[in-house]
C-alpha cells in the first residue's frame, strides 16, 4: 500500500531595514524643463522632506527641447497624429522596466498630459497618481483620443489645481478622466507645486501619506536535499505593511 504524506513548514520571516525595496515615485517635469529643475523646486523639495518613506526618480524628456511631445504648428491648428508622443511613451516604457516598479505616477505641468497619455498606452501598474499643475492636451487631438478610449482611469489620483494658475480653468476638466480622484485647489500656489506655508499642503501629503506604509520585498524559495547545496524553486514579490510575517508552505 502506497502511503501519502502532506507536511506542513511554518517559517517566521522578520523583515530587516534593508529587505526591501522603498516605495518608488516616477517624477515628470514641465514643458521645457528638466529632471534637475524639477527636483530644485521648492514646493517638490518641501514634497521630499515631508516624506521620506518615498524615493522619488526624476527623468529627463528624451526631446532636446525639453518637452515631452513637439507643439503643434499653431493653436488654431492642432496635431491630429495619435503617435505624437510615441518616442517619450517608449522611453518611459523603458526607463519604467529598468528601475521599477513604481508605487506612484508624477506629472507637472505639461508631465500631466504625458502621464496620462502614457497611461493610456501602457500596461505598466501605479497605485496611485498625482497631478500637479496640468491640462489635458487640448491642441493634440490625436493624444486626446488616446486618453479619452482609456477613460475612466481607475487608479486613485490626486489633481492639484491653483486658481491663480494661467492652466487652471483647463486644468478642471482633468477630474473627468478619473473614477477616483481628490482635487485640491490652492488659493496662492500659482504654476507650481504647494509649498508647506500653503494651507493645502497638509492635504497633498495626507493623499500622499495612505497606505505608504506597505512595503516591497523578495521572497525566494530554496531546496536542498542535504542542507549544503541550496537551488532555488521560486521567486516572488511580497508586499506588507508589517515587519514580522508568518508563512506556510504545504508539500504534499
Amino acid at each position: 500500500m502506497k502511503l501519502r504524506f502532506k507536511i506542513l513548514i511554518a517559517v517566521t520571516v522578520i523583515i530587516s531595514s534593508n529587505s526591501y525595496s522603498s516605495l518608488k515615485i516616477l517624477c515628470l517635469h514641465g514643458g521645457g524643463g528638466s529632471a534637475a529643475s524639477f527636483n530644485a523646486m521648492p514646493g517638490m523639495q518641501d514634497l521630499i522632506d515631508e516624506l521620506p518613506q518615498l524615493e522619488f526618480l526624476f527623468v529627463d524628456s528624451p526631446l532636446p527641447s525639453g518637452t515631452w511631445y513637439d507643439d503643434p504648428p499653431s493653436k488654431e491648428n492642432p496635431t491630429q497624429d495619435r503617435s505624437w508622443a510615441n518616442d517619450s511613451i517608449l522611453f518611459l516604457e523603458s526607463f519604467v522596466e529598468a528601475n521599477g516598479p513604481f508605487y506612484g505616477l508624477l506629472g507637472y505641468s505639461q508631465g500631466v498630459p504625458m502621464a496620462l497619455v502614457y497611461l493610456a498606452q501602457s500596461e505598466t501598474h501605479f497605485d496611485k497618481i498625482f497631478l500637479y499643475n496640468g491640462y489635458l492636451p487640448e491642441t493634440h487631438l490625436g493624444l486626446l483620443e488616446l486618453i479619452d478610449e482609456a477613460e475612466p482611469f481607475e487608479q486613485q489620483t490626486m489633481i492639484f489645481l491653483a486658481r491663480n494658475d494661467i492652466f487652471f480653468e483647463l486644468g478642471l476638466s482633468l477630474k473627468s478622466k478619473f473614477a477616483k480622484f481628490t482635487e485640491i485647489i490652492s488659493e496662492s500656489s500659482g504654476h507650481f507645486l504647494p509649498q508647506k506655508s500653503d494651507s493645502v499642503f497638509t492635504d497633498t501629503i495626507q493623499f500622499f501619506n495612505v497606505e505608504t506604509s506597505l512595503r516591497n520585498y523578495k521572497l525566494r524559495i530554496f531546496s536542498s536535499q542535504n542542507m549544503l547545496d541550496w537551488n532555488l524553486m521560486n521567486e516572488t514579490d511580497v508586499t506588507s505593511d508589517h515587519e514580522i510575517l508568518f508563512l506556510k508552505a504545504e508539500i504534499e
